[in-house]
């Protein structure tokens, strides 16, 4: 479709506008996604009901750790697979002691704002946000009550004596010679 014998292409050598315009076949309409995540009509995410739904992932990822803890025993296994299942297990491992911290924490800022509710209601208290050094407080109270129940405290102050020395000790400048 030439207009008033032109060339039928653009040329090339002519710089494009930055106002372009943009012309769609006629029968195309732009699809609109929508991502359920963030979609109203998909309802209000409930992580308690998230988690009961989806219990069963616990239940087979401890049954994958203990595969993987069998296969480990297997004497005839090469070095580079032992590492690799090695390197796995510490992986599925860490990732659900972080699970256990943050559902601690989780139960524990949960007691504590019932607690401070209840405080605020009767008149007690003023309303009080927590902080994350108060927040860190709590849970080394937690967890120094915990290893008392168990009678492992002097374990527990030893871990945390040997990690600030180390801190320390990094932190030290360094002797050039």
């Amino acid at each position: 479709m030439s207009r008033h014998n032109g060339p039928s292409e653009q040329s090339s050598k002519q710089p494009v506008s930055v106002l372009r315009t943009v012309t769609l076949p006629e029968n195309t309409k732009a699809k609109r996604y929508n991502d359920p995540r963030f979609d109203r009509s998909m309802g209000h995410f409930n992580p308690d009901l998230f988690k009961k739904s989806f219990n069963f992932i616990d239940d087979l990822q401890a049954k994958e750790m203990a595969m993987i803890r069998a296969q480990l025993r297997d004497r005839n296994l090469p070095e580079s697979k032992r590492e690799q299942l090695q390197a796995l297990l510490q992986r599925a491992q860490s990732k659900k002691h972080q699970i256990e911290r943050d559902e601690k924490r989780k139960t524990l800022v949960k007691e504590w704002k019932q607690q401070e509710r209840e405080l605020v209601a009767k008149g007690l208290k003023a309303p009080y946000h927590l902080k994350k050094s108060d927040l860190r407080r709590m849970e080394m109270v937690s967890e120094y009550k915990q290893a008392q129940a168990k009678g492992t405290v002097e374990k527990l102050i030893e871990k945390r004596r040997k990690k600030k020395a180390t801190k320390q000790h990094t932190q030290l400048p360094f002797k050039h010679d």
